[in-house]
């Protein structure tokens, strides 16, 4: 008993020894060979048709056959009586314990822009089908307990989260989990090494360019050069008209004010597109 048990469960064998013959026994002894002969139990006197329970208790730490020898004294004729019982076996029906931690370290903060302090943060998952007793979380190559707890059952997690913890320069981290299974075992565990950097600038990590701010400066720009070459053509062809073979020179003086009042218009053309690329910029 239990009727139900798991590997590293204490359970309880129990021995029915009933006398079925027609002479009492004595000197009753029991003995399972298979266990480095242990000694179950005595009896000193067993009547015909009378019945005694014998019993131990351990734990299963392993499946086991039990083959109980019997041996007494016939008290009629004196002579040794022997019984072997028919084999028993005891917990091979049960799958064999496989410990397995899945274990995910965290840091708050990720990073440091310059010396500072973190705190780490450990998730412990039992992703196997033993439990694991007695655990204790520390730091590896360090002394540091970062905690500890008593029982992780199957399919269970623990979250262990340290104390304030100063680093002075880009550092690794690795947690050692030690404990015991059911059968008493020492089982041990480590965590994927979690590196914590130290003077790199953070912001610069995390600010992103918006996608859409880029494509409307790029459009502005591509507008503005398109304008900008059709104002150098506009210029570029009165020039041609007013300052031609055979022209004079109060004609080029024309041509002169022409061109003086073109670049006064580009460059208010200009001021504007500026003025309208900055709105964009802001919204």
């Amino acid at each position: 008993s239990p009727e139900t048990y798991e590997m590293g469960d204490s359970i309880t064998i129990e021995y029915i020894v009933r006398n079925s013959g027609g002479a009492a026994l004595k000197d009753i002894k029991l003995e399972e060979p298979n266990w480095q002969g242990r000694e179950i139990g005595k009896i000193d006197y067993l009547e015909s048709g009378e019945e005694r329970i014998l019993s131990i208790r351990l734990d299963l730490t392993a499946p086991i056959k039990s083959e109980v020898i019997l041996t007494g004294i016939n008290t009629i004729t004196g002579e040794e009586y022997r019984y072997e019982a028919a084999t028993l076996s005891i917990g091979s029906d049960i799958r064999e314990e496989e410990m397995k931690l899945d274990i995910t370290l965290k840091s708050d903060p990720e990073m440091l822009e310059k010396p500072g302090s973190i705190i780490l943060e450990a998730v412990i998952k039992n992703i196997g089908n033993g439990t694991l007793k007695n655990a204790e979380v520390l730091l590896k190559d360090s002394d540091i307990v970062l905690g500890s707890f008593i029982e992780l059952l199957p399919g269970s997690e623990k979250t262990i989260t340290s104390t304030a913890i100063d680093i002075d320069e880009t550092s690794t981290f690795r947690v050692v989990i030690k404990g015991t299974n059911s059968a008493g075992n020492k089982v041990e565990f480590t965590s994927s090494p979690l590196t914590i950097e130290v003077g790199k600038n953070v912001e610069s990590e995390t600010i992103e360019e918006d996608p859409k701010q880029s494509g409307k400066i790029a459009i502005l720009k591509t507008v503005m050069v398109v304008l900008v070459l059709l104002i150098i053509l506009v210029a570029g062809t009165l020039v041609y008209l007013l300052w031609g073979p055979g022209k004079d020179k109060k004609k080029a003086k024309g041509i002169k004010n022409l061109q003086n009042i073109d670049e006064v218009s580009f460059i208010e053309r200009n001021n504007e597109l500026k003025a309208n690329i900055d709105k964009e910029r802001e919204s």
